[in-house]
């Protein structure tokens, strides 16, 4: 319908009465009504979508540049957007006249079957989708039908709308085939000729569903040392080995569907399609029996997808920075799991039957919503790794020793009001991260007897003392103490010779150790509490300005041919508290001198300070 409203139109229609006829039943699915003045779509009785624009302004003169067109899109594409735009100087025609031609143009696409070309794409087939869910036969029978018609015709902008969003994805390979250009595709085919014809039809086909180009990665591609291909994160790949597709990357590429072509290479093992969009997974993945790697992590997966646990390979899950809420016990057919990460998500608690997964040594649920630490996980034998960062526990069971392998714990950001003292039981820990639980004030003496311990992370808590014990951690090669309460270098830390980076930032104190012959140069682990660099590989603080008395001075750079102690080099400033920076105003030692008992604050070239 294509109408013209001018004020005498709208002043008749007017006063016409369409309060009794608000509703219009299209067929036994389709239903419109006026709600709010806007005509809403219902398919058997659930909202559906609100229709949009009805008027097309085509002008008489233009009638004769229309009689090519194929369907209603290709019109749009014809036309302006200056319908749609506020402001327009054609008067808005009322809402129920509105309606009445949006029930005209539903009845009309009905009644040819569903035909595509009478609506518009984003309409079209967004509805045809929704009537073959909800059974309607006539849609079941047109929809791939309609999807491969609108192809043929060769419209680029309805087969880009096609392709973004999904709807090649429900054609067969047979299907999609036939409706390429033939040169086209026997060129890509080309691209996997080390394929079998069976695999390099599907990956054609996937290409052309997907609108996205996949690059072929060879052992050259491959990095040795660690294990990974030299992809950018956001690039297309497959690797074929001996003949077989074996891995595929998708990441970070928005997608609202998972593509089920993939489910057709039988020989995969790897899938990774971090962040997308996904908010299902098919059934048909359970295919892949092969499968050992699979990410999905940063979707918008609501539950945990079923099909998975029918993949009796699969070692690695990623299911990070989802929407899951609970984990099902069928999980106990993941007996070949390894690592699995369920960080970031929903979880309140953990089924019993995680304890089945007699291979699991790496398990992530940090970011969930736990308010104990779940006991079933001590009869997880084989658990290495473990972390519980951002969740709600305040205490850890005594059966924590039954985890005997454990080498990594992250209980960071919980609520624990004290150290966990049977953590001393963990044996063969090496990496130990309490950060950021505000309450633990003090460390137990039986801290010494954690002698694996490499990493030992307590910062942002309230510890003001070391216990005398922790020098026999003589393994220990890094430890955080930052955000806490010590107002002194701890004199105990003299004794770990192995020791290799510690951090004191964001205390109260402000000065190194005195520097004896026997003392280890803390200057080169050390980070400065104020731009937080480390000391020796600095080459000077940040801060440049330091007040005094109200007013700012530049501070006095390091000087001479050898880096200072402190980690300054020639020309650049001394790291606060270093006894061998100048004071600016009467240039004797900074530390000593009278001027340091009025310091105010420092200042960076961006104007970032730090009072003192």
């Amino acid at each position: 319908m294509i109408i013209r409203i001018t004020k005498k139109i709208k002043k008749k229609i007017d006063k016409r009465d369409f309060l009794t006829n608000q509703k219009f039943n299209v067929n036994e699915y389709i239903t419109l009504k006026l709600e709010n003045n806007k005509t809403n779509i219902y398919i058997k009785n659930e909202f559906f979508q609100i229709c949009k624009f009805l008027l097309l302004d085509i002008s008489v003169s233009e009638i004769k540049s229309f009689d090519d067109i194929d369907s209603i899109d290709e019109v749009s594409e014809k036309l302006d957007r200056t319908m749609e735009r506020k402001g327009i100087e054609y008067l808005q025609i009322p809402p129920e006249v509105e309606f009445w031609g949006h029930c005209s143009n539903m009845q009309v696409w009905t009644e040819n079957k569903y035909n595509t070309r009478l609506l518009h794409r984003s309409l079209a087939f967004p509805l045809l989708k929704k009537l073959t869910e909800v059974g309607d036969p006539e849609a079941k029978r047109v929809f791939k039908e309609e999807i491969g018609k609108r192809i043929e015709v060769g419209n680029k902008t309805v087969i880009k709308y096609l392709q973004e969003q999904g709807y090649l994805n429900y054609l067969s390979i047979e299907e999609i085939e036939s409706v390429l250009d033939y040169r086209l595709y026997s060129q890509s085919l080309t691209k996997y000729s080390s394929l079998n014809d069976k695999q390099a039809k599907i990956m054609v086909s996937l290409e052309y569903t997907l609108a996205k180009e996949f690059y072929v990665i060879d052992q050259l591609d491959f990095d040795h040392e660690f294990g990974l291909f030299n992809l950018d994160y956001n690039d297309c790949g497959v690797k074929i080995e001996k003949g077989f597709v074996t891995e595929i990357y998708l990441n970070k590429f928005f997608l609202e569907f998972f593509p089920e072509l993939i489910t057709k290479i039988s020989s995969l093992q790897r899938i990774f399609l971090h962040g997308n969009k996904l908010e299902t997974i098919p059934e048909s993945v359970a295919n892949l029996k092969d499968l050992q790697i699979l990410d999905l992590g940063d979707n918008h997966l609501s539950a945990f997808p079923q099909s998975l646990i029918r993949l009796p390979l699969l070692e690695n899950l990623d299911l990070s920075e989802n929407r899951i809420e609970t984990i099902p016990n069928s999980i106990i057919t993941l007996y070949h799991m390894k690592q699995l990460d369920l960080s970031d998500n929903f979880l309140t608690n953990i089924p019993e039957s995680i304890k089945y997964l007699k291979s699991l040594q790496s398990l992530n649920l940090g970011g969930n919503k736990l308010k104990d630490f779940p006991v079933i996980l001590t009869n997880i034998s084989s658990l290495q790794s473990l972390n519980l960062e951002g969740n709600f526990i305040t205490n850890i069971p005594d059966t924590i020793k039954n985890l005997s392998l454990l080498q990594n714990l992250n209980l960071s950001a919980n609520e624990f009001k004290q150290f966990p003292k049977n953590l001393i039981l963990l044996k063969s820990l090496k990496i130990l991260s309490l950060n950021n639980n505000q309450h633990i004030s003090e460390l137990p003496e039986d801290i010494g007897k954690l002698t694996s311990l490499n990493v030992f992370c307590v910062s942002g808590n309230k510890i003001n003392i070391l216990p005398s014990t922790i020098n026999k951690l003589k393994n220990l090669e890094k430890i955080d103490l930052g955000k806490n309460c010590f107002k002194s270098f701890p004199d105990v830390l003299n004794n770990l010779i192995t020791l290799k980076e510690i951090d004191l930032s964001e205390n109260p104190m402000l000065f190194l150790p005195e520097k004896k012959e026997e003392c280890r140069d803390w200057a080169s682990i050390y980070a400065c509490p104020y731009c937080k660099k480390k000391m020796r590989f600095s080459r000077g603080c940040s801060y440049a300005e330091i007040k005094i008395d109200g007013k700012w001075y530049g501070r006095k750079p390091a000087s001479g041919e050898f880096q200072c102690d402190c980690g300054a080099e020639d020309g650049n400033t001394h790291h606060l508290g270093c006894d061998m920076e100048e004071c600016p105003i009467c240039e004797s030692q900074m530390i000593w001198c009278n001027c340091a008992g009025i310091k105010e604050s420092i200042r960076d070239k961006f104007g970032n300070i730090i009072y003192l």
